[in-house]
Order: C-alpha cells, then sequence, then structure tokens
C-alpha cells in the first residue's frame, strides 16, 4: 500500500514537474509570471531532483523573455528558490544568472538582481569570499550608475559583504577593487554605509552613460569589443569622466552593450538598429516600480 502511494506521488511530482517546465519555456509571459509568483512552494512539492534536473534550469529561458517584468519576477523569487536548491543550484544556475542581470536594459531588472545578491550574501548563501568578491567587483559600477536606487542597493549590498568576510580582507581584497570609483584621496577602510557614502565619486549621467552604451553597441556591432571600449572611453571622455574611473565604467558599458545587441539580434535578428530602450524603465529612471 505505501509502495502504491509513494508511486503515484512521483508520477504526480513529474506530471507537474515537466507541466511546469513547459510552461516555463514555451508559455506566454503571462503564465510565466503566474508560475514564477507561486515556485517556491510548487519546488517544495516536487522534490530536490525534478527541482534541479528540470525547473530550477527552466528559469532561465525566461531572463531573456522581451517581458521586462518576467525578467524582474525571476530574479525577486531567486531568493526563496536558493533557500530551497542549495549551494551547487546556486552556484551553477542562481548566481550565474544574478550576475548576468546586472546590464539589463531595464533598472528594475538591475535593481532586483542587486537585491536578489545582497539578500544572498545576508543569508551566507554565497559561501566563499571569492564569490563575495567576485559579485562585488560586477557590482561595483553601479555604485556611480545615475540611478539613485541602484546607488542605493549597490551601497547595501557591498555592506552586506562586509558583515559577512573579515574586516582584513574586505580591506585587502575588496576596497581595492571599488577604488575605481571612490573620489580620489578617499581610500576605503571599512564596507560601512557611512565609509562608503562619504568616499563615492559623484555619480555618471543619465546621457553620459545613454551615449556610451548607445556608441560601444554600434561598434561592437560593426569592429568587435575592443573597438567598443574605446569609443565608449572617449564617449565618456566628453562628458568630463577620466582616469581609471572611465576605463571602469567603460568595461562594465561594453558588457551592458555586448548584451544589448545580443538581446536585440535575438529577438529580432533582421531588424537591429542600435535602440538600446526595450522594455521597462530606461537606465536614467529613479526608483524601480
Amino acid at each position: 500500500m505505501a509502495a502504491a502511494h509513494r508511486q503515484a506521488e512521483e508520477a504526480a511530482q513529474s506530471t507537474a514537474a515537466l507541466a511546469a517546465e513547459n510552461i516555463l519555456r514555451r508559455g506566454s509571459a503571462r503564465e510565466k509570471r503566474g508560475l514564477i509568483a507561486h515556485i517556491s512552494p510548487l519546488m517544495v512539492a516536487l522534490g530536490d531532483q525534478r527541482v534541479d534536473d528540470q525547473v530550477l534550469r527552466a528559469t532561465v529561458p525566461p531572463l531573456n523573455d522581451p517581458d521586462w517584468q518576467l525578467r524582474a519576477e525571476v530574479l525577486r523569487r531567486y531568493v526563496g528558490v536558493s533557500v530551497y536548491v542549495g549551494h551547487v543550484g546556486i552556484r551553477e544556475i542562481v548566481l550565474p544568472c544574478v550576475v548576468g542581470a546586472l546590464q539589463d536594459v531595464s533598472d528594475t531588472v538591475v535593481f532586483e538582481a542587486v537585491r536578489a545578491a545582497k539578500a544572498l550574501a545576508e543569508l551566507r548563501l554565497l559561501r566563499d569570499t571569492k564569490t563575495l568578491v567576485q559579485t562585488a567587483k560586477a557590482i561595483g559600477p553601479l555604485l556611480c550608475h545615475p540611478s539613485v536606487s541602484l546607488r542605493q542597493i549597490s551601497a547595501e549590498f557591498l555592506h552586506a559583504v562586509g558583515e559577512a568576510i573579515n574586516p582584513a580582507t574586505a580591506y585587502t581584497c575588496l576596497c581595492p577593487l571599488l577604488s575605481p570609483f571612490l573620489l580620489p584621496g578617499r581610500p576605503l577602510f571599512e564596507l560601512s554605509r557611512r565609509a562608503l557614502r562619504a568616499a563615492l565619486r559623484p555619480p555618471l549621467s543619465s546621457a553620459a552613460l545613454e551615449t556610451a552604451v548607445s556608441v560601444a553597441m554600434t561598434a561592437m556591432n560593426t569592429k568587435g569589443k575592443k573597438a567598443a571600449k574605446l569609443e565608449a572611453m572617449q564617449a565618456l571622455a566628453r562628458h568630463g569622466v577620466t582616469g581609471e574611473f572611465q576605463s571602469a565604467m567603460a568595461g562594465f558599458i561594453v558588457e551592458a552593450a555586448r548584451k544589448r545587441t545580443f538581446t536585440v539580434l535575438e529577438r529580432h535578428p533582421h531588424s537591429y538598429s542600435g535602440d538600446t530602450r526595450g522594455g521597462g524603465p530606461s537606465s536614467s529612471s529613479g526608483d524601480p516600480s
């Protein structure tokens, strides 16, 4: 009797996992958002193996969906998912997706990516110092983003990292990576909120960011990554951005341009025009909704 019950339960779990995977891969944006909103209890019901093999991996394609609300919803739910899937799922799927979303065209999506990284750090789900430092390096340029909300959540993430690693490691490994975004003569000795606020450079203007991304996208499409960085640096220089800050922001902008170019070509393979706006809030928007 118990064996028959278990067999029926496994069959039901298998059917549910397959249905969830099909929705995430082939459903409409509305269907995907509805499923993602309830994905944590679904994962509890399905069991570890089916979550790892089917459902968790099926959350990756929606992050390339044209619907920015869907992309944001996936990132919003990743924290609850991470508590369930464990460190392997976080390392192999969740964290790469979070970091990859940092150059999304929508500020809301980027905000949710940084907020997810912050929660993972606070919950100690990013286990090793190397992972924390690499993630902080990727988020660092957002400390000088035009969006107030992105600057604030990025500083909150770095504060969470500072709480998760010992002060000596933070000072020797992490603070030097943030130096391009700090005022000259303002070394960072700790990652407290007050220290970060006092040390950060003024943010990049929206005009400088959008111009640099636009020229980098054009160069990426015609000349390649090296030329894209050079043209991004020249565009930033015309807005008064120079030195190591210029170089660091150009590197971030080139990655954003690369992702946006790929996304536009993937969604509209015969209609690339260099337009970076896409769906969702623009990069110069304020608080994410």
